[in-house]
């Protein structure tokens, strides 16, 4: 396995898979419990003329369950960004990168944004700005990869 280069941190991205497949099934009970609850809405004056209330119960039921796994989905969805984070926060720390924020760093990933470490103590970052991209090994296992390099006007 050859991993992909860095002039930084390299981690195994062993939860971004996972963690965006509980995004996604939150999303997905999430829309259906937007319609699940439009229907109980629509449903609702029909039940009331028609006394047929077998179908307003079964679509409150249905809008309940889409709610709560809605809502199992984003708490697992969360944890584990939360365990990435600490990863991440852990590995800048043995790198000798104090005091840079994981979750700054983890949310401007896909913006391709930098997040100077200045507020790092020294030596390791100073005048030292950190990127974080996620790529793929020969063997096509995911990698949190955090570049370092010198901020605007500074020389190595």
């Amino acid at each position: 396995m050859i991993r992909p280069p860095t002039s930084g941190i390299a981690l195994p991205d062993t939860r971004g898979a996972v963690a965006q497949s509980w995004f996604v099934g939150y999303c997905v009970a999430g829309g259906l419990f937007v319609v699940a609850a439009a229907t109980t809405l629509v449903l609702y004056p029909i039940t009331l003329t028609s006394r047929a209330f077998t179908a307003i119960f079964l679509s409150m039921a249905a809008t309940l369950l889409f709610a709560v796994a809605s809502l199992v989905c984003l708490a697992i969805w969360q944890s584990h960004l939360s365990a990435t984070r600490t990863e991440l926060a852990d590995a800048l720390l043995r790198a000798g990168y104090h005091g840079v924020d994981a979750k700054r760093l983890l949310g401007r990933a896909t913006a391709r944004a930098a997040v100077p470490a200045s507020a790092a103590s020294p030596p390791a970052g100073a005048g030292v700005t950190l990127r974080l991209r996620r790529e793929r090994d020969d063997q096509g296992r995911r990698w949190l990869l955090v570049d370092a390099a010198p901020e605007a006007g500074q020389a190595d």
